[in-house]
């Protein structure tokens, strides 16, 4: 997959080597640093992109460079729990169930299942069964949605003249 950017006659892997940095920092389990990936969108992004006959995600776009394809069904992990590596040696094959795992076992937040633990709304009123009601997965507040449908019909009121 050795493409060529005619334009700036940049092969695909000299571009995706120019937005790495080779001497990123070392997580404390690892014996070998990260190589970062510098080319953020943003300063509120985490997500390091890089477009490979698509856009997609810097880690997944180096195995394709530097070891090969990847099978259908896969995804691209890291040993190094950092999402900004690039480098080879840190990424391993597995599923997507194995990630959800690894997420668990390396005591990382998960964000699937980062407010089963909540027991209360935002506003404070406790989640329990007579206030509390699931809707598409997700639970939510009763006491709340009665003060938004309140303050909804007060709004129509005044806007109608009642």
């Amino acid at each position: 997959m050795v493409a060529i950017d005619i334009k700036n006659k940049l092969t695909n892997l000299e571009r995706f080597e120019s937005k790495v940095t080779w001497n990123g920092s070392r997580m404390p389990h690892m014996t070998t640093s990260c190589y970062g990936w510098l080319d953020i969108p943003n300063k509120y992004s985490t997500r390091a992109q890089f477009n490979l006959n698509g856009n997609m995600n810097a880690s997944r776009a180096a195995w394709m460079l530097y070891v090969g394809e990847i099978p259908d069904g896969l995804w691209v992990l890291h040993y190094c729990d950092n999402k900004l590596c690039t480098r080879v040696e840190h990424l391993y094959l597995d599923t997507p169930k194995q990630n959800s795992r690894d997420t668990v076992n390396r005591g990382r937040p998960n964000n699937n299942n980062q407010n089963k633990d909540k027991t209360k709304c935002i506003k404070g009123h406790i989640f329990d069964k007579t206030n509390t009601y699931i809707n598409k997965n997700r639970r939510h507040c009763r006491e709340c949605q009665k003060t938004r449908n309140n303050t909804y019909i007060l709004k129509k009121q005044q806007e109608t003249g009642r």
